[in-house]
């Protein structure tokens, strides 16, 4: 029952290694002490070619992983500028729609960015709706509720 691919190799092992390898080999659903020292040795050599190549598997996943990065960036970066596109088109026809200037525009867009900054993005929902971020701006003119919304 030789195959040409396999050759029988004799050990001579503990007795309590090969009873703690017998229970782990059951526990962990092995067939055969043959299949499971096959599977022991693969890893060990597995381990031992990875260690022997590490500086090599390091950098090619790390190139991997910048090329996949950049891949990500550029997506993000794309989406963050039609985003910003179609925000400007929504703020410039609401500014023509509320009669508001370029200056008055341009000064709530600078007190927001002052917000934004100040609080690094976070900006407490809880505190715009009580109105503490509007205590020195530009009044907001608001539509009546006969005044049609576009």
């Amino acid at each position: 029952m030789e195959s040409k691919e396999k050759i029988r190799v004799s050990l001579f092992l503990d007795r309590d290694l090969v009873e703690t390898a017998d229970k782990i080999m059951k526990e962990r659903g092995y067939r055969s002490r043959n299949e499971f020292y096959s599977a022991l040795l693969n890893d060990a050599v597995a381990d031992e070619v990875t260690d022997k190549h590490k500086d090599i598997l390091g950098e090619k996943f790390a190139e991997a992983m910048t090329e996949y990065v950049e891949e990500i960036k550029r997506a993000v970066s794309k989406g963050l500028y039609r985003y910003a596109v179609h925000q400007e088109i929504i703020s410039r026809m609401m500014a023509e729609h509320y009669g508001y200037s370029y200056t008055d525009v341009h000064d709530m867009m600078w007190e927001a960015c002052k917000n934004v900054r100040r609080l690094r993005g976070k900006v407490p929902l809880e505190q715009i709706l009580a109105g503490y971020y509007t205590k020195n701006q530009i009044e907001t003119i608001l539509p009546t509720e006969d005044e049609e919304d576009f």
